[in-house]
Order: C-alpha cells, then structure tokens, then sequence
C-alpha cells in the first residue's frame, strides 16, 4: 500500500520554511521530505511527485515518523539504487542510477559507507546538488578550493534558474570509523 512513498533530501529554502506543515527528517542541516511517486507519461518513463501531507500519512497507517522514514527509506533504494562512480584523483560522485535526487543516497544505511571505502577513508563530502554529491579523500582536500567549487556550483545554478537544485552552501566530513557525517564548512568558516 505504502510502495509509492520516498524520500528526497533537500536544502531549498522554499521548503525549508514549509517544514513545519509537511512531514520531513533532519540531516545534518538539510532535510529529507516525503513524497508520493506517481509514474506517468508513456510506457510510465516519467514521474510525478506530490508532497506527503500529515494527513494523508495518518490515513496510510504512516503517522509515527519512524515508520514513515523506513517505508520511504526502503522505497527510494528499490526505485532510486546506489551509485558511486569514479571521477578520477581520487574522488567518487555519490548518486542513484538514475541520476535524479541522487543526493539522497548520502541517507542510505550503505551510501556513505560504500564511498568510504572505495575512497580509502575518512572523507570531504561536497554538496552539488541534489542530484549528486562529489567525495574526496579527507586528506588530500584543500577546504578553501572545495569551498570555491561548491560556491561555483551554487552561482552556476543560480544563473541557470534552477535554485532548487542547490542543496547546501555548507560541506561535510565523514569520519569512516565512528561513521558519523557533520559539517566541516558552513558560509565560508570552519567548523570542526
């Protein structure tokens, strides 16, 4: 019955300020929200997404966030698998197979994990977009160059029109031993 619920992380700030009105889980400073997935179009290759509201949660047996947050979790990795591709020097782009939402893979129980072990380590994790996050070994990563790339990334979408595919202006550490991810860079400052 709850097949068609997932989870799309996000940053936009239009949804940000809807948190309060719609179901969602916290991560790290973005938030995960709920959704109803829909194929459509022909042969069913596209895909609608409507926001889960709290009452039609409760009407799907879905109101404890915790049962929510496993059923989406358990759809958007069936509809949505892992991906962790090469991108050369050492780095990895952490998405899904279709290429869409892929952000969302950091909240996979294995997506950080299977990262850090391709990548050898504890790791600097950068924000592109919702669609996709680069990762580098935390030792060979310049926090000020990986703040002007994800700055860069953020003006060029920016430009583009497309503001809601900006995730985070802030970049992350994954320490692969306590597997534990938080901020390193938020607004230009060091964190940890």
């Amino acid at each position: 019955m709850n097949e068609d619920i997932i989870m799309i992380v996000s940053g936009w700030k239009e949804m940000l300020e809807r948190s309060d009105s719609i179901p969602h889980r916290e991560f790290v400073d973005l938030m995960c929200f709920f959704y109803v997935m829909q194929e459509s179009g022909e042969y069913g290759r596209e895909v609608d997404l409507r926001l889960l509201s709290f009452e039609e949660a409760g009407r799907r047996g879905l109101s404890d966030p915790d049962k929510l947050f496993e059923a989406a979790l358990k759809n958007t990795i069936r509809h949505f698998p892992l991906c962790i591709r090469d991108h050369g020097d050492g780095m990895c782009v952490l998405t899904n197979e279709k290429g869409v939402f892929g952000a969302t893979a950091m909240i996979y129980p294995d997506g950080l994990v299977k990262t850090a072990e391709k990548i050898g380590g504890d790791m600097v994790v950068v924000p592109l977009s919702i669609h996709e996050v680069v990762c580098m070994p935390a030792d060979r990563a310049d926090p000020d160059i990986v703040h002007d790339l994800l700055m860069e990334s953020i003006i060029e979408r920016e430009q583009q029109d497309s503001q809601e595919n900006v995730l985070s202006s802030s970049i992350y550490y994954y320490d692969s031993a306590r597997k534990h991810i938080g901020i390193l860079v938020t607004d230009g400052k060091m964190v940890q």
